[in-house]
C-alpha cells in the first residue's frame, strides 16, 4: 500500500494539475471565430485542444452571448497547459502570479488565471481580468502540503517567461 501512495505522491508532485475548465462569453457585439481563434492560441502549436461546448445564452440587456467553455480530464495534458501558459507569459506577470498566489486560488485547491482574449487572438498570452478567458486548474496538492507554498514551489522551478 506504501508504494502506490509514494507513487500517488510523485505524481502530484510532478504533475499537479488534476482538471482544467476553460470558459469565456462570445458578446454579440464580438466575432465568434475570432474567439475560437483567441481560445485555440492559448493551448501549444503541437496540441489539438479539446472539443468545445458551447451553449447559447441572453444577456441581462436582452443580447445575445454565446458561452464557451472546455475541460481537459488527464493530468499530464492538464499540467502541460498549465505550464504552457506560464512560460509565455512575461516576466513581470509570472512574478504577478506568484506574488497573487493566494487571492487566485480557493479553499478546494483550485488556481484561477484569467487572459486577454485580444491579445490570445493575436497570438499573445496575457493576464486580464475583464472580458478574459477565464481558467480554473484544480490542483492535486500532497497531503500536508500548504496549496498555495506547493504550488509556488512548482512555479518557481519553471522559467521565468520570456520578455
Amino acid at each position: 500500500m506504501s508504494g502506490k501512495l509514494n507513487s500517488v505522491m510523485i505524481m502530484s508532485i510532478k504533475r499537479p494539475v488534476r482538471y482544467v475548465e476553460l470558459t469565456t462569453l462570445v458578446h454579440a457585439t464580438e466575432d465568434k471565430e475570432k474567439v475560437l481563434i483567441a481560445v485555440h492560441n492559448l493551448f501549444p502549436e503541437s496540441t489539438n485542444p479539446p472539443r468545445i461546448l458551447e451553449t447559447k445564452l441572453t444577456g441581462f440587456f436582452g443580447d445575445d452571448l454565446t458561452s464557451i467553455r472546455l475541460e481537459i480530464t488527464k493530468r499530464k495534458p492538464a499540467t502541460e497547459f498549465l505550464e504552457h501558459l506560464i512560460l509565455k507569459l512575461n516576466s513581470i506577470e509570472y512574478l504577478d502570479i506568484l506574488d497573487n498566489l493566494p487571492q487566485r486560488m480557493d479553499d478546494s485547491k483550485n488556481l484561477y488565471l484569467r487572459f486577454d482574449k485580444q491579445k490570445a487572438f493575436q497570438g499573445v498570452v496575457s493576464l486580464e481580468m475583464h472580458d478574459s478567458i477565464r481558467i480554473k486548474f484544480r490542483l492535486e496538492v500532497p497531503w500536508g502540503r500548504d496549496p498555495v507554498e506547493f504550488i509556488t514551489e512548482y512555479l518557481s522551478q519553471l522559467n521565468t517567461g520570456s520578455e
